[in-house]
């Protein structure tokens, strides 16, 4: 079975259908529809547009999203080989603590059901 996938719209077409939606009296979902275009997408532009202009500060712009995070493997790269096992030991101990905890009440709560039943 394939599935439909989309291309990304041209840098063009972004920007000529976020000017039409800043326009006085338009809805994006108006432009949205006459462009072809996913009234979701073009909320999704308009906002990382916004951003990017400075009128929002709710998230990140574009260039901060290009950069790797701090807590990015790419910037471990000049780590030692001990001190990245060892992180990651210690993420997979962590893992593996919850979910012994999550398994243990399963378990614990089948234990119950099994000696409720028996008492009947």
């Amino acid at each position: 079975m394939s599935q439909r996938f989309q291309r990304p719209y041209p840098l063009e077409v972004r920007r000529e259908a976020i000017r039409l939606a800043g326009a006085r009296g338009r809805r994006y979902q108006d432009v949205a529809v006459e462009h072809g275009i996913s009234g979701e997408s073009l909320r999704k532009w308009i906002r990382q547009d916004e951003l990017d202009t400075g009128e929002r500060s709710d998230g990140l712009t574009s260039g901060e999203r290009s950069r790797p995070s701090p807590s990015s493997p790419l910037t471990f790269a000049g780590a030692s080989a001990i001190g990245t096992a060892t992180s990651t030991a210690s993420a997979s101990g962590i893992r593996a603590r919850s979910r012994e905890a999550r398994l243990g009440s399963r378990i614990e709560g089948e234990r119950r059901r099994t000696s409720a039943a028996s008492r009947l």
